[in-house]
């Protein structure tokens, strides 16, 4: 019996590890599939000659470029099939939500620059607009939209913005590859471990992040070639692309980082310098809006950390949903442990563990420290698995390659065989599920991966389909109710009637919601949502009637739709002033009119006092204000911000802050006058955009003049 050498057994060791793992968990794998594919790959590896495996290799690396354009039709295929290339708006999960806020942004945000930063109909009481999301895929639709002179529909413009995102990581993980390796062979293969995965961050709505992935695996691409070979426009470009990233999803900049020092074989203080003043000018905008919206943006991670512990776990998210999907792209790496490589790859493996590390720290300290929680570990997760597919492709390359693995041929071969084994079924096997699932969500794959959705009533994932109930829902709401008044639409964490989807009430209504995730509002002292069993922050069950009349009264809500049994019957447990208006089709939505609604935005502890709307438009509302006193309050129903400014004829009033997080003035004077209430830009956010703008020019002047001055 031959001996194994103790680099081999070492080998062995980690491919059971992966193994266990695919035979346990991965949910494509069978037996048979095991069977062949080893058996295929160890025929290959021992009976076909030296000399036509180079051959082989020899033509994969003249031929990649062409290859890779192959997979990058492969992965439009895979959109295709998933119903991207269609008409109407993408709804699945928080895509209706992200279109709503491009739509909002070229409609309403843009062409009002100079004046609207909030949308007071829309946004309930008008929140930084990028607070939590940051504004460049935004912009990159918008941006077609206007280009294009509107004539192409947005709704078709925000599908290829979709795209784009999606082959855009897959681009980045093939340039960065064959710039650390140096072979475009390995790129290739690289390329196409990460197309095989299931991609459930992008199913479920995050393309922004796959933009911040595509951007920073791009920027990575520049800044090793700067390491190498000093010239200045790939540093300058590679800043560029690093402030794309932080425009695009800021939690990916943080382990790329990492990467960057682990990197650097001399931390040069005048690249340092360039690299991150450069990034925070063309990021900016978004600096400055972190900066005005920090209150909501803390308090809200913080809700959120708590209603969902399971998005912010590590374990969750990387050893349970990142392993369970591809535990070979994880296990396979601490073989490179056992090789002397090159200097670039190990610093790699180094910040990858590091990055781990960092992760579960992050996770100790979140509760502990409030703006941890912005620092979610399903983004690091995937751009881990990026770094992670270029250092197990590179060793996976190198140990079948290798010619002194074993000096025992049938070990040699067989190592080889799993070592390949492993990839495809941890990663390749995907790419049909990807084909095919994705075209009909209700295929037991993809349930089975992703999850069943009961607010979709499509077939394909990227189809126009949002439940016939709801579209019956928002066309009564549209002919019945006002922008007067608000309507509260219950929602559902569980999937029963996802918080996004929501997201089409004021979109297709034109009307003013209340709750749902889509706007991002868990102030802990406002809960303006209904959801599992509780109303505006309370149980359903303990409120009094006169309590729930005046909550319905503070946030002035005309309407309620509901579907849940409890929440179904408490409100008809309430005939006086509750009223069933609608029903859908199929009894699934209710709608409720409340009677005693003042569909007023302004109301007041005056009983004399007459409160007219005189306008309702983005960020202006106006009143008309008669037989006032001194001193009356006057209550206005609008989440209390720094940003309003109050004006009783043209006289400024200091709002206050008000229970419910809304706020109030105090009449100035007795008699009749108009209240005025307007959402203004600060000093630093009318400035913002201009300083981003013209940074990015300055950077990509700069890099084209010094790549100038190389040629010449």
């Amino acid at each position: 019996m031959p001996k194994l050498e103790p680099k081999v057994l070492a080998i062995f060791a980690i491919l059971l590890l992966s193994y266990y793992y695919i035979f346990a968990i991965t949910p494509l794998f069978n037996i048979q599939l095991l069977l062949l594919t080893v058996g295929v790959t160890f025929l290959y590896f021992h009976f076909v000659k030296p000399e036509a495996k180079q051959r082989i290799m020899n033509f994969l690396e003249s031929r990649s470029n062409l290859l890779f354009i192959f997979l990058l039709l492969l992965s439009l295929a895979i959109l295709y099939n998933g119903g991207l290339f269609k008409e109407g708006i993408v709804v699945f999960q928080d895509y209706s939500f992200h279109y709503f806020r491009t739509y909002l942004l070229t409609h309403v945000l843009l062409p009002k620059f100079g004046s609207v930063v909030g949308w007071t109909q829309y946004f309930q009481a008008g929140m930084p607009e990028f607070y939590d999301y940051p504004p460049l895929s935004y912009l990159i639709t918008s941006g077609f939209y206007y280009l294009l002179s509107g004539k192409v529909l947005l709704e078709t413009l925000f599908r290829i913005t979709i795209a784009i995102a999606f082959l855009l990581p897959t681009i980045g993980i093939y340039k960065l590859t064959k710039t650390l390796t140096q072979k475009k062979v390995i790129a290739l293969f690289a390329a196409f471990l990460w197309l095989g995965f299931p991609h459930n961050q992008f199913v479920y709505g995050n393309y922004t992040t796959y933009f911040a992935l595509g951007w920073v695996f791009l920027g990575l691409c520049f800044f090793f070639d700067y390491l190498k070979e000093k010239k200045l426009h790939h540093l300058l470009l590679s800043t560029t692309l690093f402030a794309f990233t932080l425009l695009s999803n800021p939690m990916i900049l943080v382990p790329t980082f990492f990467v960057i020092i682990f990197s650097l074989r001399k931390l040069a203080l005048r690249d340092f310098l360039v690299l991150s003043i450069g990034i925070f000018l063309i990021s900016f905008i978004w600096f400055v809006q972190i900066y005005e919206g920090y209150e909501y943006l803390s308090q809200i991670h913080t809700q959120t950390l708590l209603a969902f512990p399971e998005w912010f776990n590590i374990y969750n998210q990387f050893f349970v949903r990142f392993l369970y999907l591809t535990p070979a792209v994880f296990f396979l790496i601490f073989i490179g442990m056992f090789f002397k490589t090159d200097k670039s790859i190990e610093r790699l493996l180094h910040s990858l563990i590091l990055i781990i590390i960092f992760l579960i720290a992050v996770e100790q300290l979140q509760p502990h420290i409030n703006f941890l929680s912005t620092l979610q570990p399903e983004k690091t997760v995937l751009f881990l698995r990026g770094i992670m597919i270029i250092v197990t492709v590179f060793f996976a390359y190198t140990i079948v390659s290798s010619k002194e693995m074993s000096k025992n041929r049938l070990i040699e071969n067989a190592l080889s065989s799993l070592i390949v084994t492993a990839i495809i079924l941890s990663s390749l096997v995907y790419l049909p599920y990807l084909l095919t699932s994705w075209s009909n969500v209700y295929d037991s794959d993809f349930v089975k991966i992703v999850g069943y959705y009961k607010s979709f009533g499509g077939k394909e994932v990227f189809s126009y389909a949002p439940l016939g109930s709801l579209i019956e829902t928002f066309d009564f709401i549209k002919r019945t109710a006002t922008v007067e008044s608000r309507i509260l639409f219950e929602n559902s964490k569980e999937g029963n009637l996802g918080y996004a989807t929501l997201s089409l009430g004021p979109l297709l209504t034109g009307k003013n919601f209340i709750g749902g995730q889509f706007f991002q509002i868990e102030l802990n002292d406002q809960n303006a949502n209904a959801i599992s069993g509780k109303i505006l922050g309370k149980s359903i069950t303990n409120y009094t009637a006169e309590e729930f009349e005046s909550k319905l009264n503070a946030f002035n809500i005309g309407y309620i739709a509901a579907w849940s049994n409890d929440f179904v019957s408490f409100l008809k447990s309430h005939p006086e002033t509750l009223q069933l208006r609608f029903t859908s089709s199929d009894n699934f939505l209710y709608v409720f009119e409340y009677a005693k609604s003042e569909k007023k935005y302004a109301a007041s502890n005056n009983k004399l006092m007459v409160i007219n709307t005189i306008v309702i438009d983005d960020n202006l509302m106006e009143f008309e204000i008669k037989n006032a006193r001194i001193g009356d309050k006057i209550l206005l129903k609008e989440t209390y911000n720094t940003h309003w400014k109050v004006f009783v004829d043209e006289e400024s009033v200091k709002p206050d802050k008000e229970e419910l997080h809304l706020m109030s003035i105090k009449s100035p004077r007795n008699g009749d006058y108009t209240l005025k209430i307007v959402y203004e830009k600060t000093p630093q956010e009318i400035i913002a955009p201009i300083v981003t703008l013209l940074s990015l020019i300055t950077i990509l002047v700069m890099a084209a003049y010094y790549k100038w001055k190389l040629k010449k």
